[in-house]
């Protein structure tokens, strides 16, 4: 599923499950973007080692298994970070729970056991494995993404807005999504080295990891202006 999509379910699963939570949504928002994190190394160090199929291979094992979860439960037990908030701890670890999920429903499938799956030849896993999935729908998807992002854009701007917040780098960010968007769609039945660099890398290096500090930003924002709200009205 598109990273963007995920962002969109996080934010407004946090707002109906945890209306009152500020923390709990931001946790649940970051927890359903951080397992695609893990394009980070993959570009960074995977593809440049060991090349493009490789680091695309790497993408939704290790950070997409059910034992992540037990994994980030005890992460969070060590004695520094239980220093951080209830909330924010369990929105994340819900937020990574409906990123597992989401993707299961997603055509693309995932290693949901890895690393067992990788030592017994486990196919990975998708509510769609056994279907012929086309070369152009696989594509388009991939272009779709900055479709997503535009979206999930949107509802970081209109908080922004609702906080005050004159960014102008958001429309920035805007206009740069539905460019990659177009000339993705170009080259989507052009040379598919070139395809996949313009369709991964960008999301990969530069819009994914900053969008994520935008959006933790602006929860944070949210709840202060959630708090003045009630002080206003008291």
């Amino acid at each position: 599923m598109q990273a963007g999509t995920h962002g969109l379910i996080g934010i407004g699963l946090g707002k109906f499950l945890f209306p009152d939570d500020a923390e709990t949504q931001r946790g649940l928002l970051l927890g359903s973007l951080a397992p695609d994190l893990d394009v980070i190394p993959a570009a960074l160090l995977i593809a440049p080692l060991f090349g493009f199929q490789a680091a695309i291979a790497s993408h939704r094992t290790w950070s997409h298994t059910i034992f992540i979860l037990p994994a980030l439960h005890g992460l969070f037990a060590l004695p520094r970070l239980r220093r951080i908030d209830p909330g924010l701890r369990r929105g994340f670890l819900i937020g990574v729970a409906c990123h597992i999920i989401c993707d299961v429903l997603w055509i693309v499938p995932i290693a949901l056991f890895w690393p067992l799956s990788e030592a017994l030849g486990w196919q990975r896993v998708s509510v769609w494995w056994g279907t012929e999935i086309p070369l152009w729908l696989t594509r388009l998807l991939a272009a779709g993404e900055y479709l997503a992002w535009g979206l999930y854009l949107g509802t970081l701007h209109r908080m922004a807005i609702l906080q005050g917040r004159g960014w102008r780098m958001l429309e920035v960010y805007q206009y740069l999504l539905f460019f990659i968007f177009a000339l993705a769609g170009v080259l989507l039945n052009l040379d598919h080295g070139l395809f996949d660099m313009v369709a991964y890398a960008p999301a990969s290096l530069f819009i994914f990891p900053s969008l994520c500090y935008v959006a933790y930003v602006l929860l944070e924002g949210e709840e202060e202006r959630c708090r003045l709200q009630a002080q206003t009205s008291s």
